[in-house]
């Protein structure tokens, strides 16, 4: 991926498939930003991240590509399975 591009990986620790994606990244040396969505506080629930997943499941990707004008695409993909063949 080129560094122009940004990951954010927003889990639960307590997910055994968001913990194999942050291990996935880690192993590949792929840079990304973990956002904690707290599942037992309810964190799923808010509008803030039904926004990014409108299921309000964890894991979720988000690719942000910065382009020339400064304005930012947003790549959403849900589903943990879907997130590491992607990261392959």
């Amino acid at each position: 991926m080129t560094e122009d591009i940004e990951l954010e990986i927003y889990m639960d620790w307590m997910s055994q498939p968001c913990r194999a994606i942050v291990a996935l990244c880690m192993f590949n040396n792929i840079k990304f930003t973990i956002k904690e969505v707290r599942l037992m506080k309810g964190e799923n629930k808010k509008p803030e991240y039904t926004a990014i997943s409108p299921d309000g499941k964890v894991p979720a990707l988000r690719e942000i590509k910065k382009t020339t004008e400064g304005e930012e695409d947003v790549f959403v993909l849900l589903e943990s399975h879907s997130i590491m063949r992607y990261l392959c």
